[in-house]
């Protein structure tokens, strides 16, 4: 009654056993495939590889407009005004859309739901629930620069 294991059933059984390796190694890679998109998405962007300091030349602001750039890894506007040259983020407080420079009304405007913004910041109207953070700006030698 205790006979062995023919060969043949030690065969099937290591091929069971490597089969079943190859789907579990196959069923991690496909969820780390998986997974992996969405891990980057949640993650905040680093500091490191966002641009700490920006020189934008201020020919290419004429009085009264603005220029998009990206600062520290989001959309900022370097706009310059008769109060001076500005630098404020560009993505509105209220959903994170872009806002925009109306230089004939002088406010920056989210054409998502009509926020309003000043060139301090302030929310002067609409849904946003907190200002626009402006960015210190040097101005020297025809350069605008941001950051140290």
């Amino acid at each position: 009654m205790g006979e062995g294991r023919s060969e043949q059933e030690i065969l099937l059984e290591s091929r069971r056993k490597f089969l079943g390796q190859c789907l579990a190694v196959l069923g991690a890679t496909a969820l780390g495939g998986a997974l992996y998109p969405v891990v980057q998405y949640l993650r905040p962007l680093e500091a490191d590889k966002a641009a700490r300091k920006v020189e934008v030349d201020l020919g290419e602001i004429p009085m009264g407009t603005a220029k998009t750039i990206l600062y520290r890894g989001l959309p900022t506007l370097v706009i310059n005004a008769t109060e001076g040259v500005v630098a404020i983020s560009a993505v509105c407080t209220h959903l994170g859309c872009i806002v925009k420079w109306q230089e004939e009304r002088k406010m920056l405007f989210c054409p998502c739901h009509a926020a309003r913004f000043a060139l301090d910041g302030r929310v002067l109207g609409g849904p946003a629930p907190a200002p626009l953070e402006v960015h210190p700006v040097t101005v020297a030698g025809g350069k605008v620069m941001l950051g140290a």
